[in-house]
C-alpha cells in the first residue's frame, strides 16, 4: 500500500521544485551574461586569441586576402615562405593587435545587440605601415613599394542569436531575484519536512549545473574542429578565454553540491538512529 504524502510533504516537493527550476534558470543566465553575453569580455578573448600561435597563424591567413596582393604588388610572391613570417610579425605589432582588438570588440557587441563604439574596419593605413615596417627588415626596397591595403573584417567565430539583446535585459534583471526565489523555496522546503531529501536533490542539481559548464566548453571545442576545422584554434582559444569567468562559479557549485548531498545522508542516518534510541520510561508517581 503506497505510503500517502502528509500535506506539509507534498508542499515541501513542490517548493523544491520550484527552487531547482528558479535555480536553473538563474544559473543558465549567469553563466550567459559572463561569458559570451559579456561585451566587455571580447577583449580578452581576442588577446588570447592572438597570444596562442597556432590560432594567430589562422587569424593571418584571414589578413593574408588582403595583404598578399599588396606584397606581390611589391615584388614578393605571394608562394614565397617569408611571407608567413612577416604576417606573424604583424600579429605581434602592438599597433595592429590594439586595432585587432577593437574589430573584435566591436564584432562582438554588434553580435550581442549594441551599437558599436568602436571601428568595425581595421585601419588599413595600420596594415599598411605595420606591412612595410615588417618587410623593410626583408628589403627595404620592397617596403617602399607597398601599395596602400583596402582591407576587410576580420573573420572570428560568431553567432548570431535574433533578440539575444532582449534576453541580455531580461536575464540582467532576473538572475538575481530568481537566485533569491531558489533560496526561500529550498529553505521553505527544508523547513516543512523530508529534509534529507531536499539537501539531496539540490546537491545532485548542484553537482549536475556544476559538472555540465566543464562538459559544454569542450563540446564546443570538439565541434569547432570538426565544423570550423580552418578556425579551431581560434574557436579553442575563444571557448577557453570566455569560459575562464565561470570556472571558479562552477567549481565552488560542484563543492557545495557535493556537500549538500552528503549532509542530506548523513542527516537521514542521524534521524534513523535517533528515532530507534531507547529512551528511559516514565515512571508514574503515585496518587497521594
Amino acid at each position: 500500500m503506497a505510503k500517502t504524502l502528509s500535506p506539509s510533504a507534498i508542499l515541501s516537493r513542490v517548493l523544491t521544485a520550484l527552487a531547482l527550476l528558479a535555480a536553473s534558470v538563474a544559473w543558465a543566465g549567469f553563466v550567459f551574461l559572463r561569458t559570451v553575453g559579456d561585451p566587455q569580455r571580447s577583449s580578452r578573448v581576442a588577446r588570447a586569441v592572438l597570444d596562442d600561435p597556432t590560432a594567430r597563424a589562422e587569424v593571418a591567413r584571414q589578413l593574408s586576402g588582403a595583404v598578399v596582393g599588396a606584397v606581390e604588388a611589391a615584388g614578393l610572391p605571394a608562394g614565397d615562405p617569408r611571407l608567413a613570417g612577416v604576417l606573424d610579425a604583424m600579429l605581434t605589432d602592438k599597433r595592429l593587435t590594439d586595432a585587432l582588438l577593437e574589430v573584435v570588440s566591436s564584432a562582438h557587441a554588434t553580435a550581442l545587440g549594441e551599437t558599436p563604439t568602436r571601428p568595425t574596419r581595421l585601419d588599413s593605413g595600420v596594415v599598411t605601415l605595420v606591412l612595410r615596417d615588417q618587410l623593410a627588415v626583408l628589403d627595404p626596397r620592397l617596403a617602399a613599394a607597398v601599395p596602400e591595403i583596402a582591407t576587410d573584417p576580420i573573420e572570428l567565430p560568431t553567432v548570431e542569436v535574433p533578440g539575444i539583446a532582449t534576453a541580455r535585459s531580461v536575464l540582467a534583471d532576473a538572475v538575481g531575484p530568481l537566485a533569491m526565489v531558489a533560496l526561500v523555496a529550498a529553505g521553505a522546503a527544508f523547513a516543512l519536512g523530508g529534509r534529507a531529501r531536499v539537501l539531496r536533490r539540490v546537491g545532485v542539481w548542484a553537482v549536475g549545473a556544476g559538472l555540465l559548464w566543464v562538459v559544454v566548453p569542450r563540446l564546443a571545442v570538439w565541434a569547432a574542429e570538426r565544423w570550423l576545422i580552418d578556425l579551431a584554434a581560434t574557436a579553442r582559444a575563444v571557448v577557453e578565454a570566455t569560459s575562464a569567468g565561470v570556472t571558479s562559479a562552477a567549481t565552488g557549485l560542484v563543492v557545495l553540491g557535493v556537500g549538500c548531498w552528503w549532509g542530506g545522508f548523513v542527516w537521514d542516518r542521524a534521524v534513523r538512529a535517533w528515532a530507534v534510541t531507547p529512551r528511559p520510561a516514565t515512571v508514574a508517581r503515585p496518587q497521594r
